[in-house]
């Protein structure tokens, strides 16, 4: 049986976990799967119009851009062409805000109108508002990692990139002396790289940092070999984050801040814990969740979700 056929943006270069693990999902969900063109190919080819696109991060097109009302202006003439060339529009939201340097009243006119012309809006996190619909966010795989029976020898690990709204230096202020953290990634700030270090040596902290980029596989086997992933993100500008989703995928446990995702998965889930607790009082506090988030976030279950979501469109 012919598959249905959905396009996704951005089209990325293979290597992004997230559209990686939807492209699994979707599949699952009967659809086959093209990244979206560019703005000519859409232009070009507008009156054969194609069914369904799903839209990731677009509310972040305009971060950190040196020319902000031409980066405006290049999203609203793509949205139409793509509103004119698609049937069904679907956004996923990620970010309450960009990571980057934006400016705040290009960043809601873009939300706004994203909202106006998308069929539907999703979102990876129950109740963020009556206008989007929740749809499961995927596990990651990795055919090179086992994880039954493995020797977790790092006790706690932070991956990811180093950057500054992740609240690493934060973190390390308050990290207990007599804990040690592994920490993964690469930091292309240089003042934030200083202060990382400064902060490491000033505390004498058992810190081991390697300062690169991780490959995805190599990164898997690091997760499998932990047993507290940490994740000091301010709470205050991510809907969801994939670190999460990536520790529990290969079964370490997640130390994370305060926050509404942290809300919701304190109380639900096994194997989350409060960071900011055992940053003041150097005790690991488990939740009351009893559900087994490798259940609730198996493929067949999130692939009914996002089936449920993509009807609706």
């Amino acid at each position: 049986m012919k598959k249905s056929r959905l396009y996704y943006y951005p089209k990325g270069d293979g290597s992004n976990d997230y559209l990686n693990s939807c492209r699994r999902i979707w599949s699952y969900c009967g659809f086959e799967s093209k990244p979206l063109g560019g703005f000519r190919e859409n232009f070009f080819n507008i009156r054969n119009r194609e069914e369904l696109l799903i839209l990731n991060w677009f509310e972040d097109r305009i971060g950190g851009s040196k020319r902000p009302y031409m980066a405006l202006l290049k999203s609203i003439l793509l949205m139409i062409v793509l509103r004119l060339r698609f049937r069904k529009i679907v956004w996923v939201r990620h970010n309450y805000y960009p990571h980057s340097k934006f400016k705040i009243k290009h960043h809601i006119l873009l939300v706004r109108l994203l909202r106006r012309i998308s069929d539907v809006a999703l979102v990876h996190r129950h109740g963020l508002s009556k206008d989007f619909r929740y749809a499961s966010h995927p596990l990651y795989s990795s055919e090179s990692v086992q994880t039954k029976n493995r020797d977790r020898d790092i006790d706690f690990l932070y991956f990811g990139a180093v950057k500054g709204y992740k609240g690493l230096v934060e973190l390390l202020e308050d990290w207990p002396v007599e804990k040690s953290l592994c920490m993964l990634g690469r930091s292309d700030d240089l003042s934030l790289t200083k202060h990382i270090g400064e902060v490491i040596n000033k505390r004498k902290l058992d810190v081991t940092w390697q300062n690169s980029f991780i490959e995805y596989d190599q990164l898997c086997h690091y997760i499998a070999r932990s047993k507290y992933v940490v994740l000091p993100h301010n709470p205050n500008t991510m809907i969801v984050t994939g670190a999460f989703y990536h520790a529990i995928s290969f079964g370490a446990s997640v130390l994370m801040r305060r926050g509404a995702m942290y809300t919701e998965y304190f109380s639900k889930f096994r194997g989350v814990y409060d960071l900011d607790d055992f940053l003041l009082n150097k005790s690991l506090s488990n939740g009351p969740g009893i559900v087994d988030p490798m259940d609730y976030f198996c493929d067949e279950s999130v692939a009914e979700r996002w089936r449920l979501a993509l009807e609706s469109a």
